[in-house]
């Protein structure tokens, strides 16, 4: 298979996978850059839709939210926004039904007492919106187990407010 083959069905797939278990309908207009190796067995695909820049990470073991958000930090990024699978409320559900686990006799519960909890929600597939990239896209070496540059790109999608 020729690279723009794959690149033509891994396009296909992102969009597929995005509609099926993120129910968000995204154009792929193209590939930054696919399958970064991100730790062992996880890899991160970058890629375009319309202006928007976006991360999807697959693994083949688990991944929690947590790992997920290191992923992104490590590779050189910035998220605004972790596309949640499923119904709205995923993380909050999870970290909800962890929480009260640990303390079932708490009846008022906040989103202070939610954040560590949200963390370890499993969150693989996991579909990032990138607000930034820091200049280079950065890769992980198991080898020397070092994140190294794979790749040099910039981008940065600045949040305007229309009043």
């Amino acid at each position: 298979m020729s690279d723009r083959e794959y690149n033509a069905l891994k396009k296909q797939e992102i969009e597929r996978l995005c509609k099926d278990h993120f129910n968000v309908d995204l154009q792929v207009s193209g590939l930054v850059i696919a399958d970064v190796p991100t730790y062992n067995n996880s890899f991160t695909t970058i890629f375009k839709s319309g202006h928007q820049v976006y991360a999807l990470c697959e693994a083949e073991t688990p991944v929690t939210l947590g790992r997920v958000r290191s992923i992104i930090k490590q590779m050189g990024m910035e998220a605004e926004a972790y596309y949640e699978p499923g119904q709205n409320g995923y993380f909050t559900s999870f970290a909800r039904d962890a929480f009260l686990s640990v303390f079932p006799g708490r009846g008022v519960v906040n989103d202070d007492d939610l954040s560590y909890y949200k963390t370890l929600a499993p969150y693989s597939p996991a579909l990032i919106r990138i607000k930034k990239i820091n200049g280079q896209i950065r890769q992980y070496n198991p080898r020397s187990g070092a994140w190294q540059k794979t790749l040099d790109f910039s981008y940065f999608h600045p949040k305007v407010d229309v009043r």
